[in-house]
């Protein structure tokens, strides 16, 4: 009977075999892949090209369409079966979630403006005067929202209501040291928020703000951000490094998260697992790929872990940046790859590097050039790589740098200094990609005025179909904020002089919602399937010119997110 399996056991089986069920439609769908190619329609003005997707894929820009049937029956099931999930609306990490990619799907059109200020906050309740950390980031789920600051010169950890802006509560945590900006994690399952600084690890509950545990680190911890998991049944974990150099060690550290149970997890919440010394750390905030932890070191190493182990692990595999370069930020994970950006303290705009990596082996698949910089790399789906970057001196310059994921290669489309764009990015900012199916947008912070670690003035979003010279690059200019967070409901969170401030995405019509019913749900999936199989140009939803495979996929991704 159901009832006789522990709660945490069925949660465990049915991710499990969800988990089990997707991988299976992703392959009921490649199955139908023809590998017949077909001359593609011309490519619309303003849209992208997905360049080497068939090398690394080895699926051709064609869907055979006598294949379809199958496949429209596979992915019904697959949808309606096991892909349908609540929208991924919270933003739990630095960089949005485990895996680093600071990106939202929301359905935003260019000609929509964001706008002004929800709202604003800078007060405690006892009007107590907020002053919040810069460069760090604004993490939210559900109505908490979460950020680092200075409560009446106090350091705390500040929690706001998601709808109003009020202080809910605020906790003192230990002051940073050499000038870090780490950005705290939420665990959602455990209801409570983890804090990063000094040489501490803070649990705090996420409705009073009380302490629920402390874990301590052997060294300062240096603008490394906590992961934690969320689904690996009564062994979750929190992930975070401390800093090291020279003749010191940074280290990897695995925190328990969940209650003690006596069988499945001996440990008591705080307690630390395992440790282990990589080497030179700073920034290293640890990104996930499947049951590993990946990092990168300073000395130009990067590493896997496993997570789930008791004794302190050797890495699964460990890769060597070409150049030599050392990483001093956040690596981001997506389909299966690992990405990378360096930071030279020498040398012009381009003296840094970005690399790809085989995220299951460590295989690197390509450096390019790029500006220096702390901040982490955003892959888009359809192939390409933003990058925040430079500082004024020492050979450099902010700059925002999108590059083209050509398979094997990359290439540098453009640079906003280079190019004559704005002057937009930032060593120490990530940017948010916004994937709308109206076309990829960013929203960037330009860089903080005197202070460097100090807090934005404004944001800019920007077209990212566009390059940097072309009227309609720039979208719209944000006042009194940076931008670090999209959040649930459709909300822009950045911290900015005057605070937190909130903004609401004037969010289009959901894309999910084939049929424009208002609802999401199996009559969508018919609507999209007919329209589908009779070549309407609705079923174009990535504009590229050809109804295809890549169609079918980013329909079943809008249906499995629903609508915001």
């Amino acid at each position: 009977m159901q009832g006789s399996t522990p709660r945490h056991l069925r949660l465990t089986q049915w991710r499990s075999s969800r988990r089990r069920h997707q991988w299976s439609c992703s392959v009921c769908l490649a199955r139908n892949v023809h590998d017949e190619t077909v001359e593609p329609a011309p490519r619309r003005e303003g849209s992208f090209s997905r360049p080497g997707r068939q090398a690394a894929s080895g699926v051709s820009q064609s869907f055979n369409k006598g294949a379809a049937m199958t496949t429209h029956a596979c992915a019904i099931l697959c949808i309606a079966l096991f892909c349908v999930s609540a929208p991924a609306e919270d933003w739990t990490h630095y960089g949005r979630d485990e895996g680093r990619v600071s990106s939202s799907p929301l359905s935003l059109r260019p000609e929509d403006s964001i706008g002004a200020a929800q709202w604003t906050t800078s007060v405690g309740p006892g009007g107590e005067s907020l002053a919040f950390l810069g460069q760090s980031s604004v993490v939210q789920s559900g109505d908490n929202v979460v950020a680092l600051g200075w409560v009446d010169g106090v350091f705390a950890a500040i929690d706001v209501f998601a709808s109003t802006g009020a202080v809910r509560w605020w906790t003192p945590v230990a002051a940073p040291t050499l000038d870090s900006w780490s950005s705290p994690a939420i665990d959602a399952n455990n209801q409570c928020v983890i804090v990063a600084s000094a040489t501490q690890l803070q649990a705090l509950d996420l409705q009073t703000g009380a302490v629920r545990w402390t874990a301590n680190t052997q060294n300062d911890i240096a603008n490394a951000s906590p992961m934690v998991t969320t689904d690996l049944g009564l062994r979750d974990r929190a992930l975070i490094t401390d800093f090291g150099f020279s003749g010191q060690s940074g280290l990897l550290y695995a925190i328990n998260v969940d209650p003690f149970d006596p069988v499945e997890n001996p440990y008591q919440p705080g307690q630390i697992v395992w440790s282990v010394g990589v080497g030179p750390l700073s920034g290293a905030s640890p990104a996930r790929f499947e049951d590993k932890v990946i990092i990168a070191t300073s000395d130009g190493r990067i590493a896997a872990y496993p997570i789930d182990t008791a004794a302190p692990p050797e890495p699964v595999w460990e890769s060597f940046n070409p150049t030599g370069l050392g990483f001093f930020g956040t690596i981001s994970v997506r389909g299966g790859f690992a990405y990378a950006a360096s930071y030279a303290f020498n040398g012009g705009q381009l003296a840094a590097n970005l690399v790809k990596l085989d995220a299951s082996d460590g295989t690197v698949i390509w450096s390019t050039p790029s500006n220096r910089t702390d901040a982490i790399p955003i892959p888009t789906d359809d192939g390409h790589i933003l990058l925040s970057s430079g500082l004024v001196g020492f050979g450099s310059m902010p700059s925002l740098q999108l590059f083209e994921d050509l398979g094997s290669s990359a290439s540098l489309l453009w640079d906003t200094f280079l190019d004559g764009g704005p002057t937009l990015g930032y060593w120490t900012h990530t940017p948010i990609v916004i994937e709308s199916p109206h076309g990829l947008q960013a929203i960037v912070s330009e860089p903080p005025q005197g202070d460097p670690f100090g807090p934005a003035v404004r944001s800019v979003r920007v077209d990212l179909t566009k390059s940097p010279g072309q009227p309609g690059f720039v979208i719209e200019t944000l006042e009194g904020a940076g931008a670090s967070a999209m959040g649930g409901g459709g909300r822009l969170y950045g911290i900015g002089p005057g605070g937190i401030v909130a903004r609401v995405i004037p969010i289009a019509p959901c894309p999910a919602d084939f049929n424009s019913s208002g609802t999401v749900d199996v009559f969508d999936i018919i609507a999209f399937l007919q329209a589908y199989a009779a070549n309407d140009p609705a079923a174009d939803l990535n504009n590229d010119g050809v109804i295809d495979f890549f169609d079918l996929q980013g329909f079943l991704g809008l249906f499995a997110s629903g609508c915001p």
